[in-house]
């Protein structure tokens, strides 16, 4: 774990990851995972082929993720956002004021 290689305890990491970067580790991953389902859909044929190379269960677990973070289905905010290729973690927040 993180914060024992850190000294630190888990919720001392966590207080501190949402200090300097504005939200827990585990939401940051959580975004970061979504924001790379993004990118490959650029390249990959369907949404099962983006869960499978992302790491989901089935295609039915992203769009879930997708609902349950953003409100909207991979299908709706494909579309509406310019993906970009540095990721900028502000960036990765504003996707979803951006749509709603």
């Amino acid at each position: 774990m993180l914060a024992q290689k850190l000294g630190l305890s888990k919720r001392t990491l966590e207080r501190r990851f949402q200090l300097h970067i504005g939200t827990t580790p585990k939401k940051y991953a959580h975004i970061v995972r979504l924001r790379n389902a993004l990118f490959q859909r650029q390249t990959l044929s369907s949404w099962a082929d983006v869960a499978h190379f992302t790491g989901y269960y089935d295609q039915s677990h992203l769009i879930n993720d997708f609902q349950a973070l953003y409100g909207l289905s991979p299908d709706t905010l494909y579309p509406q956002i310019e993906t970009s290729k540095t990721i900028q973690f502000s960036g990765l927040l504003n996707l979803a004021k951006v749509t709603q």
